[in-house]
């Protein structure tokens, strides 16, 4: 078994997995960072921008130029809290919401299509395959640490 022609697929199929979720992200006039603080508000509602970041696991700072690309474009909206009104909440907007459903949407779209022809029995397979690899590297990690 040839493991670096293996893991050099691997990478490949990531990497050519990326490009065409990209080209979704893109056709839906976003960033790809710019989806998952989407996905969040559309999961929470309502939420801070330190509670998106947090969620996210990034800091808040790292995300305000998205949110402020975001508002601008008529993604989400930035408004004070009732209760508090020195805190600011993100709210996802129809726009918003919208092109977060068409980016899943074509996301499903092309898992399937990368799918076809592959048995649920292999799929199955596969997945524990990575899950092992997966904690084999993590239990590497773990070891230097």
């Amino acid at each position: 078994m040839d493991y670096r022609e293996l893991f050099f697929k691997i990478r490949v199929v990531a990497h050519l997995h990326r490009k065409r979720l990209d080209e979704v992200v893109n056709e839906a006039d976003l960033h790809f960072g710019q989806l998952p603080i989407l996905a969040t508000l559309s999961k929470l509602g309502t939420a801070s921008q330190k509670d998106v970041a947090k969620t996210l696991h990034v800091s808040p700072p790292s995300i305000t130029n998205s949110v402020k690309r975001m508002e601008k474009k008529g993604l989400l909206s930035c408004g004070v809290k009732e209760d508090d009104r020195r805190s600011h909440v993100l709210k996802l907007t129809e726009k918003g919401q919208e092109a977060k459903q068409y980016c899943f949407e074509r996301f499903q779209a092309l898992d399937k299509e990368i799918c076809q022809g592959i048995t649920e029995e292999d799929l199955i397979t596969f997945e524990r395959v990575l899950n092992m690899m997966m904690e084999h590297l993590k239990e590497e990690g773990d070891n230097n640490d």
